[in-house]
């Protein structure tokens, strides 16, 4: 409600945009997917609206959010695993020092069965929350990302 009234007043701000789609998505998380399939659209559109105008804020942040969308979406409603890479790695690419960009990036490169350039993205993850011990959102990202390595040196060794 208050990122639509911003955009009333400022009907070109990135960031109401992006917000407003953010608060759609928590929203349609709540819900469940199948009572939410009204909100992907407008999900999508609002991030798209705020790439357009600012696609650096929130370090990647509309790149991320539609490529973590496109990547968790099943196919027959919208998802693709070749959109999630693209918008990750061009959230990547726009804030390389974000670590929450690199574990989305190695998540769709996993679920494309790209081990490989999974483990580069988490290589750079581990790097950048190496020293990280006081900030809880970094060390829940490094612990993500070591669980996904994991997972992969397992999956690896299975006949």
């Amino acid at each position: 409600e208050h990122s639509s009234r911003a955009l009333e007043i400022k009907p070109d701000s990135a960031i109401s945009y992006f917000f407003r789609a953010l608060c759609r998505g928590k929203q349609g998380e709540m819900q469940g997917l199948w009572a939410s399939l009204g909100i992907i659209e407008p999900f999508e559109e609002d991030m798209k609206k705020a790439l357009e105008l600012e696609p650096a804020i929130q370090n990647g942040g509309p790149n991320r959010a539609l490529g973590k969308l496109y990547l968790e979406l099943p196919f027959f409603l919208g998802g693709s695993t070749s959109q999630a890479i693209y918008h990750l790695k061009e959230a990547v690419r726009l804030s390389p020092d974000h670590a929450e960009n690199h574990l989305g990036l190695a998540q769709a490169y996993y679920a494309k069965n790209n081990f490989t350039a999974a483990r580069k993205s988490l290589s750079t993850l581990l790097h950048l929350t190496d020293n990280v011990a006081d900030d809880e959102g970094l060390l829940k990202l490094r612990k993500k990302g070591q669980e996904l390595m994991n997972k992969m040196a397992y999956e690896s060794q299975e006949p």
